[in-house]
Parts: structure tokens; sequence; C-alpha cells
């Protein structure tokens, strides 16, 4: 079971691969801009290629989930309503030969209400593994923002 103090270590060494993986994704657009700008004239010939850049900076914020900086970085509340589904999930067939099926198994899915002393709530829908352990309405957890798992304590 995680604890609070492993789970914000785990979430600080993420949130700096993901600022490091964004910048990589910077640096290339530079770098090639700086390439198709001085050592080419594609740029002059060819306008639609600068609509490349912002298009690499998209790729880069879905590739390293900078998008997840915009949520809270913990929350703290109580359990107000707790669900686990089995959820059909595909998994692709063996070859690639035309008329394979996918074949399906059940796989878990939490879903958690949260709410905290002010009022407000937050659903969380994550990937669930039966070692996790119950999480019954009415215990506090700490909602993280890399961190899949709801952290009790």
């Amino acid at each position: 079971m995680l604890t609070l103090e492993q789970a914000k270590e785990i979430q600080r060494k993420r949130s700096k691969a993901c600022l490091l993986k964004f910048g990589g994704y910077v640096l290339l657009a530079v770098a090639l801009w700086g390439v198709l700008f001085f050592f080419t004239d594609y740029l002059a010939k060819y306008g639609a290629l600068y609509a490349v850049f912002p298009l690499l900076l998209l790729v880069g914020a879905k590739m390293s989930k900078l998008l997840a900086f915009l949520q809270k970085k913990e929350f703290i509340g109580k359990i107000v309503d707790s669900d686990i589904k089995m959820v059909p999930a595909r998994r692709y067939g063996a070859t690639n030969q035309p008329g394979t099926t996918y074949a399906t198994s059940d796989m878990p899915i939490l879903e958690i209400t949260v709410e905290n002393d002010v009022g407000k709530r937050v659903c969380k829908t994550t990937p669930y593994q039966w070692a996790w352990g119950e999480f019954k309405p009415g215990m506090q957890v700490c909602l993280l923002r890399f961190i899949d798992q709801p952290v009790r304590f």
C-alpha cells in the first residue's frame, strides 16, 4: 500500500519528467524552425510549414501529459461514493490477418467521489487493482495529480 510521503515523492519525480519531456519537444520545435529558416528557403516558399510548430507543441503537450498541471496538486477529503465496475477490455489478436477477432477480458474500474471540508467534490475514475483494498464511504483519502491510486491516510 502506498503512503502519502511515497506518493508525493513519486509525483515530484513524474512532474519533473513531464516538464523535461515537454522541454524536449520545445527544443525540437525550435531546432526544426532554425534549420528550416536559416539553412533552407522552405519557409519562404511554403508558408503552410509554419503550422508544423504549434502542432508539434500540441503533440508534445499531449505526450508529456502537460495538461495534468491544470488539475489541483492534491485534494484531501472524505469518500462520498465508491464503486467498482467490471468493464470489458479489448486485446488485439496475435495476428494482423483479416477476420481475426478481439479477445476480451473484464477489467475492474474504480469510480470514486471525494468531498473536502468546504463541500467541493472531485470524481476520479481509474483502473483498479485488488491489492489496494476497499475504499468505503467515510474514509479520508488524498487524490494526487500524477498518481492514479487514491492514497489513504
